[in-house]
């Protein structure tokens, strides 16, 4: 039975970094990260992108009746984390919204324009050492170590300001109830799937990384370079077939290859794996248009990509 490869790589987690007895701070690990990137913004490291998004919104004091504007086919985990503070809105009409929650598709740049005040949403973005943030001009972006680097869990939520990033960090810290709770479960979940969903329903209220997972983020964290490495030369397979309405930024490398393709060649691909690329994409004018998406990260075999880029070409 072939392999079946998903839009972004599977999370990892070694057991023994968990009962190891070296130990790590959220800060230590954010120190890292902001000196990686060259002192752009404030990263604080959270238990994931959706709560990402909560933890902004309750930053805003955005009121239960307030609507949300988020970007066509937003997944189940955007909507919920709007939900848990206002209203979701993806209305196509013109709405009133201060605050427009938009998507770097994949890794593709959004040069859409929106009013108000913007919020990133870069989860599946990997961003090479001191490369760009805040491509959008907004004031928060939202990193998946999850999807960018195949880590069990955890995600950068960007500040622009410092004054939010204080803010936002207490109220990280004073939401940790459910934080080891919440870990461990999805933990096990990896064994018995029926606990997933309530994993999921927990996730949701906490805001911090269980100190126990820290040692494996920060090992994730120094495999990046690696991992851009690997991205990069599965890139380059695809490069001269990028469509022109994917917009690339030099900085960022995405994690799949928007295509336009017949019947048949959609079913090569899924023959080799490719079993979720049927997507829509957000274009620069606001068009949303049909495609197949070929998986780039580092989990997909080269010699896979190649056979792929042989029936791209026939």
């Amino acid at each position: 039975m072939n392999t079946i490869y998903h839009l972004w790589p599977k999370g990892k987690l070694n057991l023994y970094n968990i009962i190891s007895t070296t130990s790590y701070t959220s800060n230590y690990l954010e120190k890292n990260i902001k000196k990686r990137f060259n002192n752009r913004g404030y990263p604080i490291l959270i238990s994931s992108g959706r709560v990402g998004i909560t933890l902004i919104l309750i930053n805003l004091k955005i009121k239960k009746n307030e609507k949300v504007k988020i970007f066509p086919y937003a997944s189940q985990c955007v909507k919920d984390a709007v939900l848990k503070v206002g209203i979701p809105s993806f209305s196509k009409s013109k709405l009133k919204s201060s605050i427009n929650i938009i998507y770097h598709q994949y890794g593709y740049i959004n040069f859409n324009s929106y009013k108000g005040l913007i919020i990133e949403d870069s989860v599946d973005s990997l961003v090479k050492k001191n490369g760009k943030l805040f491509l959008a001009g907004g004031n928060y972006e939202i990193w998946s170590l999850n999807k960018i680097l195949g880590s069990f869990g955890g995600a950068i939520l960007w500040c622009k300001n410092k004054r939010d990033y204080e803010k936002i960090i207490k109220i990280r810290d004073n939401r940790n109830s459910y934080t080891n709770l919440s870990w461990f479960i999805k933990l096990i979940s990896t064994k018995f799937n029926f606990l997933a969903p309530l994993w999921y329903k927990i996730e949701i209220l906490g805001g911090p990384v269980p100190k126990w997972a820290l040692k494996q983020l920060f090992l994730d964290l120094k495999n990046w370079d690696e991992i851009t490495k690997q991205r990069l030369k599965r890139f380059e397979i695809f490069k001269d077939l990028i469509p022109k309405w994917a917009k690339v930024e030099k900085t960022r490398i995405p994690c799949v290859i928007p295509s336009k393709l017949t019947k048949k060649n959609i079913n090569y691909l899924k023959k080799l794996g490719m079993r979720f690329g049927e997507r829509h994409f957000l274009i620069n004018n606001n068009k949303l248009i049909k495609v197949f998406l070929i998986s780039i990260h580092q989990d997909i075999p080269i010699i896979i990509l190649k056979k792929i880029r042989k029936i791209l070409l026939t």
